[in-house]
């Protein structure tokens, strides 16, 4: 089959609204704080040349796997019991078999890249509806060698959207005024490709299609600036089609990579360390380095250095930054507000260090403050306490653990996602051995004591975890 007949051919049909349009438990309108709105939207010049100039040489030949792609009568059958449309799940449905798969199979037929459209992620910073990756098996997606590209999803009702829209211009005057949705909605795809140092994104409502990209324009805008394709409509055919659009800035994304602030950087571990600063300035409950006391975050940006873990939330070790230089190291637990869960987790845990507070320095890391990133982020700054005993115990430890998670039960504090992993150990500069526990993002106020004698035997009965290697 030739690539143009599967373009013909995958074509998504129109998504038909139920009578009811339920919200789905994701906001569907963020806050946008109008400091970090960015002023800068403007039209990606010559998009749809851009896509038939590129696939244009590959439309000729036959792709032999491309012989399994559906028949046009098998393929409208499928699509025509996924246009049903009431909430997110409805529309994230609609995507995957209408324009994900398809893009998947093509990209590895006819371009031989493996790229696969995971969903419900959560990055470095931020939890996003779909990103694009690639040869990522079993990896999280931001440590594949390649790009990657963010996809966030809303319903026509909530991305009120159409192929008839200047988005360019809307967003120019609306951005003045009072941010609507579709602003709410640029910016909060503007930050998480900000956040993580993406060089493209996409805006869906299933109807309409919005491709993005952040290109240098001067020095004193290195975070880039933003530009929008023209909407693509859903009844798009062959090169103006949502599915050949997406085809292509896979293909930029795969050959592109990451994001660099600086066009001379060619570091791609640094091009990935964007700084964060707060909204507001926040009070410090403790030092954060020797040198001088700091009573607030003000003139303190936080520069994420390594990825530690990836659930509800991210966790990641960070420098705090002053004056352009490192004054400090901590670990950020990074909550996206995309998912009022989540958000509300944030003040959670952070209700449990402050009931943990005496604790702080010796049985569980110093919180030493919280706020929010562009509206978007909800940010715990802990302490670094050293790496997990992932691997294993070490000599004693497990005796530390054992006094540490009991002082934690004497307040009242029910872990209940206890694991080697969030266990912390370091060695201090006299010889001896610091423990922690971490990660109280599931703990829980308890006073069953039956419940917390059972974790402690759960403490107890930890093995180290394995990769699965021979």
């Amino acid at each position: 089959m030739k690539l143009l007949d599967a373009l013909r051919i995958a074509r998504l049909g129109k998504p038909f609204p139920g009578p009811l349009k339920y919200r789905s438990s994701a906001r569907g309108t963020l806050p946008a704080h109008p400091r970090h709105l960015t002023k800068e939207l403007k039209p990606w010049p010559n998009f749809f040349k851009e896509v038939k100039d590129y696939l244009a040489p590959y439309l000729q030949y036959d792709y032999p796997n491309l012989d399994t792609f559906p028949s046009r009568e098998a393929w409208e059958k499928k699509m025509n019991r996924r246009r049903y449309m009431t909430n997110e799940g409805f529309l994230a449905r609609y995507l995957q078999g209408g324009l994900y798969e398809p893009c998947e199979d093509i990209l590895h037929d006819a371009f031989n890249i493996h790229g696969s459209f995971a969903h419900d992620q959560t990055l470095n910073a931020g939890r996003t509806d779909t990103v694009l990756t690639f040869d990522a098996l079993n990896k999280h997606p931001q440590e594949s060698g390649r790009g990657i590209c963010v996809i966030e999803q809303k319903t026509p009702w909530d991305l009120p959207i159409t192929s008839e829209t200047d988005v360019v211009e809307h967003y120019r005057r609306q951005v003045k005024v009072e941010p609507d949705n579709i602003v709410k909605a640029i910016h909060q795809l503007h930050g998480y490709m900000t956040f993580n140092c993406l060089k493209y994104g996409a805006l869906s409502n299933a109807e309409t299609l919005l491709l993005f990209r952040r290109v240098h324009a001067s020095k004193s805008q290195c975070g880039g600036v933003l530009e929008c394709s023209p909407p693509i409509a859903w009844d798009g055919v062959e090169l103006e089609s949502q599915l050949a659009a997406l085809i292509y800035v896979a293909n930029l994304t795969y050959k592109d990579g990451w994001f660099r602030h600086d066009d001379s950087m060619r570091d791609e571990r640094l091009s990935r360390t964007p700084d964060l600063s707060f909204d507001d300035i926040e009070k410090l409950s403790a030092p954060l380095s020797d040198s001088k006391w700091r009573e607030t975050t003000e003139g303190l940006s936080f520069r994420l250095t390594e990825s530690l873990a990836w659930d509800k939330s991210s966790s990641s070790r960070a420098q705090v930054i002053e004056d352009g230089k490192a004054i400090a190291d901590v670990v950020l637990k990074i909550y996206s507000s995309k998912f009022p869960e989540a958000w509300d987790g944030a003040v959670e845990e952070a209700r449990i260090y402050e009931r943990l507070s005496d604790l702080q320095g010796t049985c569980v890391p110093r919180l030493y403050t919280t706020g929010t990133v562009w509206g978007l982020l909800s940010i715990l700054i802990l302490e670094d306490c050293g790496d997990s005993l992932r691997a294993g115990w070490k000599p004693g430890t497990t005796d530390l653990a054992k006094r540490a998670l009991t002082a934690i039960h004497d307040r009242g504090v029910c872990h209940s996602d206890i694991a080697l992993q969030n266990i912390v150990y370091k060695v201090d500069g006299s010889g001896s051995g610091e423990l922690r526990i971490i990660d109280f993002g599931e703990a829980r106020v308890e006073d069953d004591g039956e419940v917390l004698r059972r974790e402690v035997r759960e403490l107890e009965a930890l093995e180290p975890e394995h990769d699965g290697e021979m």
